[in-house]
């Protein structure tokens, strides 16, 4: 699969570029949008995105949570996946945000151990304090 990313400055038309390539688009500013949208009723809903910080996408008052993981275990994970590539890993690392810097930001701290339990009780903890 070939990905293609679309950049340019406020304004420009990004999003109708990205349109008229004629295949599937994802727009995380869309779909967060709709998120907001559709959920004003919803206590909670979760946002997966990468890069969230680096690219502005969360609000202010955004509740942060800081997945945390050992290196040695996400080397592991990072590993088994099919397009594993240590170099393209380091690029990505590049231009996020530092860990010290986004674990300052988050409110929470998950400590994943990639056990069930050690995820569960985290969430657990996190969801007593803010209901």
């Amino acid at each position: 699969m070939i990905i293609i990313g679309i950049l340019g400055e406020i304004g420009s038309g990004k999003s109708y570029v990205a349109r008229n390539f004629g295949y599937p688009v994802f727009n995380a500013d869309y779909e967060v949008a709709k998120l907001y949208q559709k959920n004003k009723n919803s206590k909670i809903v979760i946002l997966d995105i990468p890069l969230l910080l680096e690219n502005k996408i969360n609000n202010k008052d955004d509740l942060l949570v800081y997945v945390q993981a050992s290196k040695f275990n996400i080397l592991k994970r990072l590993k088994k996946r099919k397009n594993f590539n240590k170099e393209l890993i380091k690029k990505f690392k590049a231009v996020q945000l530092p860990i010290s810097y986004k674990k300052t930001k988050s409110h929470y701290i998950i400590k994943n151990n990639f056990t069930k339990k050690s995820v569960k009780n985290g969430i657990k903890s996190i969801l007593r304090k803010i209901r």
